[in-house]
């Protein structure tokens, strides 16, 4: 019987080939897989915070969240780990600016 792609071996096989760390039973997770975990952790507890008071929190909170994993984990991170964590954290000060810019409109206005 051929795997749908909804049950979980399905799911499974595919989450192994990407990553072959996941098949194996009790090995440790990488960096780049804690860094991960946290920042989805980090991402749940900033939509409860922000859920009544708006996006731009949300948004606030997400960078202050990147900013600190990043300063957390330099020393332990690659090159090219810091790389793709500084394009997520530019790309974060942009909305950043943004949000200041759109607040600093409204108030002049």
């Amino acid at each position: 019987m051929k795997d749908s792609a909804l049950s979980p071996a399905w799911y499974y096989t595919r989450l192994c080939h990407l990553s072959p760390r996941l098949d194996e039973e009790g090995g440790p997770l990488l960096v780049s897989h804690k860094i991960f975990i946290a920042m989805m952790l980090w991402t749940i507890v900033s939509v409860a915070i922000s859920v009544s008071a708006g996006i731009e929190v949300l948004a606030t909170l997400e960078l202050i969240g990147l900013l600190v994993i990043r300063e957390l984990t330099d020393g332990l991170l690659t090159s090219e780990l810091r790389q793709r964590m500084d394009i997520f954290i530019y790309a974060g000060l942009l909305l950043f600016v943004a949000v200041v810019l759109r607040r600093v409109w409204l108030v002049v206005s």
